[in-house]
């Protein structure tokens, strides 16, 4: 893509020809978006196996409702330039976002959406049978280093949420608000069913602020918000939890996490 965006410099075109220039242009860019799915398909294609785990670090496990398999964070359609930064940055969903950003510290694993049969970017998925699914959770919540759960309120999550509080879990888990406000209802929902969120749930946001995130510290449980949803502030949700492991320090600012400005605590 670099080099087609070069073919199309004056230089360029002096020296080969506009018709040839933007031929050559055109051919690099299409070549480099080709190859750059063809690397995704071929990533997504690795399976989690629980029983045969093949990093000796401990994973990192994304629990969510099937509702929102990736926790997609849409942009408008007309903000084209925008949307084609979040593809080549894996900002489009929460799932590429982890993978991007946590993945440095261990293994982002989750259960995947039966039925699929287009394995997606991501989290690698292991693929279980009904009766089998609430074991492979349990097992890997008790050795994960961190847990990232998407809101919702669907007898499964509710179930995850429970499992999290009872097996003493809460100090390793970041809850992540679904962006736009269409969700604001289950956010809520979400919110009040959230075992530990304690105070954090009684927090009245200013009207022009939407939940991201409730985040673990040392002072208890902080709802992060934000003007704007973006990917952005996802993404300082994600470093204030890992740079903050089990809620053993301050929080940090949004400047330290990353992006300044982009979510505050509230």
């Amino acid at each position: 893509v670099y080099l087609g965006a070069l073919a199309l410099t004056a230089e360029v075109q002096q020296q080969l020809g506009s018709a040839v220039g933007i031929t050559l242009a055109v051919l690099c860019i299409v070549s480099g978006h080709v190859a750059f799915f063809a690397g995704k398909r071929l990533a997504a294609r690795y399976i989690w196996s629980p029983a045969a785990e093949q990093d000796a670090r401990a994973p990192i496990l994304f629990l969510r409702s099937f509702e929102d398999d990736q926790l997609q964070f849409r942009r408008p359609w007309w903000n084209l330039v925008a949307r084609w930064f979040d593809l080549w940055s894996f900002r489009r969903n929460a799932d590429e976002a982890m993978i991007d950003e946590v993945a440095q510290y261990g293994p982002v694993v989750a259960l995947g959406q039966p039925g699929q049969t287009r394995l997606p970017f991501g989290a690698k998925r292991y693929y279980a049978s009904h009766d089998d699914w609430q074991r492979i959770i349990v097992e890997t919540a008790r050795k994960a280093q961190a847990i990232v759960i998407a809101a919702g309120v669907s007898p499964g999550v509710l179930w995850e949420y429970e499992l999290l509080e009872r097996e003493n879990l809460l100090g390793k888990t970041l809850l992540l608000f679904r962006p736009s406000a269409a969700n604001d209802d289950i956010n809520q929902r979400a919110l009040e069913a959230f075992p530990g969120a304690g105070v954090a749930s009684a927090l009245e946001l200013a009207p022009d602020q939407q939940l991201i995130a409730w985040v673990q510290s040392a002072s208890g449980p902080l709802l992060l918000s934000a003007s704007q949803p973006t990917a952005a502030a996802y993404i300082v949700a994600l470093r204030v939890h890992f740079q903050n492991p089990r809620g053993q320090k301050d929080l940090p600012s949004a400047s330290q996490a990353g992006v300044g400005g982009s979510a505050a605590a509230r």
